[in-house]
């Protein structure tokens, strides 16, 4: 609007007076862009429980009971009564072989040992007459003596013949196949009429009311792994955890792994079948002292550093830890860190050191 002479023109005071109380540093800032807010945060606090420190180790489950059966002689399969799948109990008939040439032999010793008798009781006849004779002294001591040596030929006879034909007996005893465990029949490999030979594997068995795991734990825990101590078995297949007990630390390091072995009973109370299935046990690799404790969610991995996230005057710092094992939910950490410390368990990716926190919720 150009300036007319005599006209009145009208000044906003209050924003003249504001802007000539303003000093130039004041000004300026006021000129500058406002920093970013603070993040939010749900923060946890570091924990001190009497605990051994604890890792995780997979393996996978295995019944306690299996059972690989083969043929101790050799026969033609003659009857099955049980095939893969079945339930069995001990001492079940799983099935029959039979050997013919077997058979035939045992005719033969049956014979032999019917001829063995008949020539025996000829032969003590003989002795009992000689006996006579030599009491009225009609024979010489040496006819005598021959009678007896003969008796005692036939009777060792008798003996042989008889033991052979036990000892066939007992043979053909082992045609008939049980079952040496209860359980469940994994696999059979029989038809009927094929012929079985000795030490191959014709069923194998297995008891699915007691599960184990084998875990191989490094060597430097060897000695420090308590047997009898109770631990948690995860089995990611059914999402489960179930209770276990160290049975057996075998105090060997296998030379090319570096582990050793711990073997775990597994409580399966429903009887879930669970043998061959992945499983994580956490297992005590020490005795039990006072820890640090700290969420899962609060460790935070970038490239080969793990660190947690502590909030301290509402900045987020980093605190690189090292991990001692794991309880439950939470990681036992060596670190930097006081009881009681808010450690960052939701939203900790994205902060750095030195960004204003807000703490939305304290776990």
């Amino acid at each position: 609007m150009p300036f007319m002479p005599g006209h009145i023109y009208r000044v906003p005071i209050a924003a003249a007076v504001f802007c000539a109380m303003l000093s130039p540093a004041e000004a300026q800032d006021k000129q500058k862009p406002a920093g970013p807010p603070p993040a939010p945060v749900v923060v946890a606090p570091v924990r001190l429980v009497m605990e051994a420190p604890r890792s995780t180790y997979s393996g996978f489950l295995e019944p306690v009971e299996i059972a690989q059966l083969s043929a101790i002689e050799p026969g033609f399969v003659k009857t099955i009564f049980k095939r893969a799948g079945a339930r069995v109990k001990r001492g079940e008939v799983l099935c029959v072989l039979t050997n013919p040439s077997m058979l035939l032999d045992l005719d033969v010793l049956e014979a032999q040992l019917k001829e063995s008798e008949a020539l025996l009781a000829q032969a003590e006849l003989r002795l009992d007459r000689m006996r006579t004779l030599y009491d009225s002294e009609l024979v010489a001591a040496e006819q005598f003596e021959n009678e007896e040596a003969g008796v005692r030929v036939f009777e060792a006879r008798l003996t042989t013949t008889r033991a052979m034909r036990d000892r066939l007996r007992g043979r053909l005893k082992m045609l008939v196949v049980r079952s040496p465990i209860s359980g469940q029949i994994v696999s059979s490999d029989l038809d009927l009429g094929q012929w079985i030979t000795p030490n191959g594997e014709i069923y194998r068995i297995a008891n699915f009311a007691r599960i184990e795991l084998q875990i191989g734990v490094p060597g430097k825990f060897v000695h420090t792994v308590p047997e009898g101590a109770a631990v948690e078995v995860f089995v990611p297949e059914i999402e489960r955890t179930l209770k276990g007990r160290i049975r057996a630390v075998v105090q060997h390091v296998e030379a090319d792994s570096g582990n050793f072995t711990v073997r775990i009973d597994v409580s399966n109370p429903k009887r879930l079948p669970l043998s061959g299935l992945l499983a994580h046990a956490t297992v005590p690799l020490g005795k039990r002292k006072q820890v640090k404790v700290v969420p899962r969610d609060a460790i935070v991995r970038r490239g080969n550093s793990t660190q947690v996230v502590v909030v301290r005057d509402n900045v987020a710092q980093i605190v690189p830890v090292t991990i001692d094992g794991a309880i439950a939910d939470a990681v036992i950490v060596t670190a930097d860190l006081e009881p009681k410390e808010p450690v960052v368990v939701r939203g900790n990716e994205r902060l750095f050191p030195g960004m204003r926190v807000n703490v939305t919720e304290t776990q």
